[in-house]
């Protein structure tokens, strides 16, 4: 008898343990899901802050809407999940047979070891087909002006139906003055250098001579003016995407010496450039992109200037062979540089651009790309379409051993530089 209530209690004690443990655990559970919820939400203020201090108006020849990182993460979250997940499935698929593919891409290689090679083509494999998913849920909208030259660079041939939705939506943007100022010179210069990626006229793209629309604004001194025909010479940046997208466009850079004597005259002391000629502060971005202006005027790094501009890049790297601008280490700022370097004939992975344990600007650009092939700003964001298509056409330049630019000039001469 006195067994048979032992057990009965030891079998109430156990029940007992049980329960208490069931209990612990799902406060555990609520506890932590809190938290995470509580985690989340901080991450998200914390991001869209610094988004919205990026969202500030730069004056850059990328606009507001390429940029708009808050409208375009609200919009991954309307993604179909489904499709979503399938890329990267679709990727992994890409990584595990890409030994046994043959590139696309021009076979005029960067001499570098074929590991980092071979990377860089899967990683630029897995961006173009994330881009044709993104801008094929939007039906081609926002694919002029960056995006298709990016698209470009890498070697994909987008389908004629959807390159006609894609000039569509801009030029009827244009026409409606939507993400397109009139006056604003970066404006037309974009809108050029789209054009040309998509297989169009500039010359004639929205009812508008763009072409002449740029070089009309040239003012005597060289410059090319902040705005079409109300001046202005402030804007670095307006006077070196000018340069670009005539270069692109196969035209010769009118004043070609003077355009070049305003811009070295405006170089800060320590060799790089800002984006406004009242702002002493270089800019490390604005300095990159204005390499590939100097290399639009047929410059090298045996130019002077230019190997000012570099050593101003060289002394701003970081010991992970990256970049950053305003405290913030990101993809954008080391894609505008690869570029620039490129454009002046510059090796990125060179020994002058490599640090301790092999860290160059290459594998510090590919560190930010995301599981599903798209990549993100910084470290503490997720995917976005800006940084996309600028890593994109980064590693698309270096693949290629080739400016992306230079390349377009290459289409309009039918084969030649010049």
């Amino acid at each position: 008898m006195r067994k048979a209530k032992r057990i009965v209690l030891i079998i109430i004690v156990f029940v007992m343990v049980l329960s208490v443990a069931a209990i612990g655990y799902y406060k555990m559970l609520d506890k932590e899901n809190g938290h995470m919820g509580k985690s989340n939400d901080d991450v998200t203020k914390k991001q869209e802050a610094k988004l919205g201090s990026q969202q500030k108006e730069k004056l850059s020849i990328f606009s507001q809407k390429d940029s708009g990182r808050v409208k375009l993460k609200n919009d991954e979250k309307n993604l179909n999940v489904k499709e979503h997940s399938s890329i990267s499935l679709k990727n992994k698929r890409i990584e595990e047979n890409n030994a046994k593919k043959e590139s696309t891409l021009s076979k005029d290689i960067v001499p570098q070891n074929n590991n980092l090679r071979q990377r860089v083509k899967v990683s630029i494999n897995k961006a173009v087909q994330y881009s044709n998913y993104y801008y094929r849920q939007r039906d081609y909208q926002g694919l002029l002006d960056w995006p298709v030259t990016a698209l470009f660079a890498s070697g994909e041939n987008l389908e004629e139906d959807s390159k006609k939705k894609a000039l569509a939506w801009r030029e009827k943007e244009i026409k409606e003055e939507m993400d397109f100022d009139l006056q604003r010179a970066t404006d037309y210069q974009r809108t050029i250098i789209g054009a040309i990626s998509a297989g169009k006229d500039p010359k004639n793209f929205a009812g508008k001579d763009l072409l002449n629309a740029i070089k009309k604004s040239q003012l005597p001194n060289g410059k090319f003016a902040d705005t079409i025909d109300q001046g202005g010479e402030k804007l670095v940046n307006a006077h070196i995407w000018a340069i670009i997208c005539l270069y692109a466009a196969g035209e010769e850079v009118p004043h070609k010496e003077k355009a070049y004597k305003w811009l070295v005259e405006h170089q800060n002391t320590d060799g790089g450039f800002s984006i406004s000629t009242d702002i002493d502060t270089s800019d490390i971005d604005m300095t990159g992109m204005t390499l590939i202006a100097f290399g639009g005027l047929g410059k090298t790094s045996s130019d002077s200037n230019v190997e000012k501009a570099l050593k101003y890049i060289s002394s701003q790297q970081l010991e992970n062979g990256g970049f950053q601008i305003w405290g913030v280490e990101n993809s954008e700022t080391a894609a505008a540089i690869v570029q620039g370097m490129i454009a002046v004939g510059v090796d990125p992975v060179s020994k002058r651009w490599t640090k301790k344990d092999g860290k160059n600007p290459i594998d510090f650009i590919i560190s930010f790309q995301q599981d599903d092939g798209s990549f993100a700003h910084d470290r503490t964001s997720g995917m976005d379409a800006a940084s996309t298509y600028k890593a994109l056409m980064a590693l698309s330049d270096f693949y290629n051993n080739k400016s992306v630019f230079k390349m377009l000039r290459e289409k309009i001469l039918g084969g030649k530089n010049d």
